[in-house]
């Protein structure tokens, strides 16, 4: 079974190890991808769409960036302002549930300014307005706001991570866009 992981590098990390070592270390770009092969090996990663992710899954540990503490939606939660998730990108980068905007507003560097931009939205109460759409769905006023398809995509996600955890064994989820079969 192939395995495939595509690392998106940004600029200079070719200068790794090269460039003021004592500041930045020794450890070449070279190193770092032999190192993300041999991660991506022994996790057994495969991501189609050719992103590249760190996740950290623990319901275990205390922390403050769950989305129940950071999203506030829920009052029987106690809130946090942290984020709890960044997607990252060449061109910007996204702070998670703040909208936090960030990047370089004329020429992407480490040395230039970065700008924070707070992405406008209306908070609303995210359980009522799921029962406002799953009513109108029933009257036949409203479409889902996510398909039966796409809910059972996610269910045999869901299956296949349960069951390579209770084996410990790699479990493929293939075909289809997200890496199933309709």
């Amino acid at each position: 079974m192939s395995r495939l992981v595509y690392v998106l590098n940004g600029p200079n990390l070719n200068l790794l190890g090269k460039r003021q070592p004592h500041i930045y270390g020794h450890e070449t770009l070279t190193d770092v991808e032999r190192d993300c092969h041999a991660l991506a090996k022994e996790l057994g990663l495969d991501f189609h769409s050719g992103a590249l992710g760190t996740v950290n899954v623990s319901d275990t540990i205390q922390s403050p960036w769950s989305w129940e503490f950071t999203a506030g939606e829920n009052p029987a939660y106690s809130h946090t302002p942290e984020t709890c998730y960044q997607i990252g990108g060449t061109r910007a980068s996204l702070a998670i549930p703040q909208l936090d905007l960030w990047r370089h507003p004329s020429k992407a560097s480490w040395w230039a300014p970065i700008k924070r931009e707070r992405l406008s939205y209306e908070r609303e109460d995210p359980l009522g307005l799921q029962i406002v759409n799953f009513c109108g769905v029933i009257r036949s006023t409203a479409a889902p706001v996510v398909s039966g398809h796409e809910g059972l995509k996610t269910l045999r996600v869901i299956d296949a991570v349960e069951r390579a955890a209770e084996t410990g064994d790699l479990v493929s989820v293939s075909g289809g866009m997200l890496g199933m079969s309709p």
